[in-house]
């Protein structure tokens, strides 16, 4: 990114600022604001192919200014999983940001999507949101 860590992790450290940078097959459903302040949660729809609809419950779990940032996603009763933001300098002004994410439990159906092209249609999202992301301070 062309700007530094700490400016990137303000913009990350609000979640409606996250479906600014999200592509088009994920859609905010609503966001939780404690105190009518920045948003900390809420529910997003993931739309895959072939009509396939997932609704996820998201919350921020820690936060380390400028460092990183982490949460969970719900799926349904049996998915969970982490997302984690990490930034780091890179040269002078310039972050380094990674975005990834951890499958802590998976229900049979996410399980099977998964195998069956959900983890490469994720990371195709991912990293189409870091491109999102990186094209916003050039």
């Amino acid at each position: 990114m062309a700007a530094p860590a700490d400016e990137v992790f303000d913009f990350l450290s609000d979640l409606e600022n996250h479906w600014l940078v999200a592509d088009r097959f994920i859609e905010v459903v609503s966001l939780d604001r404690p105190d009518g302040g920045a948003a900390t949660g809420g529910r997003v729809m993931l739309r895959g192919p072939l009509g396939l609809r997932r609704t996820a419950a998201t919350r921020v779990v820690q936060a380390e200014p400028p460092r990183r940032m982490s949460g969970t996603a719900l799926i349904g009763r049996r998915t969970r999983a982490r997302i984690t933001w990490t930034l780091s300098a890179k040269n002078g002004d310039a972050a380094d940001v990674r975005l990834a994410a951890a499958i802590d439990a998976a229900g049979p159906l996410d399980r099977a999507l998964l195998v069956l092209g959900g983890r490469r249609w994720l990371e195709a999202r991912f990293a189409g949101t870091l491109a999102v992301l990186a094209d916003r301070w050039r």
